[in-house]
């Protein structure tokens, strides 16, 4: 395969990997704070972790994300949860066609399961003769996505400009996943279908 024939190629759901750098359990969320260099959680509960922050966290950050992402394993998405920059690091060994990371970004780094990495520890991480999608669904990663463009011209990056909730992004490649499935489209237009539907659904 030529690196410019993924863009055209076909792709299914069980050619994706949904892995998930932010806390989903909540035996993970607690944890959170224990390991060095955590962000996330930060951001809405501060350094101390309660049981009642999980309830909030898991209603208003994930939504229904079992409902989600249930959806996602019947249509034959692998889901990866708890990512370490070692297990990122295998994704790349398997036949995946697009990586989806979801997680969060701090301007420099992104927060795996095992703390915060930027990209001297990720691009190293990416194979030179990877040809395929990582799609960076965390917040702005431009910088990130520059370099890897840059040192890993075959691996196809994407990433949002668009700011959202955790819930409205699991929302939103659920509707990808089931473009995937019900039509024969490269992972580009499914995308570009996928917000087409999403606009109107909201608006609607």
């Amino acid at each position: 395969m030529c690196e410019l024939g993924i863009t055209n190629e076909i792709i299914k759901p069980n050619d994706c990997v949904f892995a998930f750098g932010i806390p989903t359990s909540k035996s993970s969320f607690m944890n959170d704070p224990f390991i060095q260099e955590k962000d996330f959680t930060k951001v809405y509960f501060g350094e101390t972790l309660h049981e009642y922050d999980w309830i909030k966290y898991s209603e208003i950050v994930l939504g229904n994300i079992e409902d989600i992402v249930t959806c996602f394993s019947k249509l034959k998405v692998t889901i990866f949860y708890d990512l370490t920059l070692n297990n990122f690091h295998d994704l790349f060994s398997n036949d995946f066609k697009v990586i989806i990371l979801f997680s969060h970004w701090t301007e420099t780094k992104i927060e795996f399961y095992d703390g915060l990495y930027g990209e001297r520890e990720i691009i190293p991480i990416i194979p030179e003769d990877f040809i395929g999608f990582l799609d960076l669904c965390v917040c702005h990663p431009e910088s990130l996505a520059i370099r890897i463009r840059e040192l890993r011209p075959k691996c196809l990056t994407k990433y949002t400009r668009t700011k959202a909730t955790p819930s409205m992004w699991l929302r939103f490649y659920e509707t990808v996943f089931k473009c995937l499935n019900e039509s024969d489209l490269p992972y580009q237009q499914a995308l570009e279908k996928s917000v087409e539907i999403f606009v109107n659904d909201i608006l609607s």
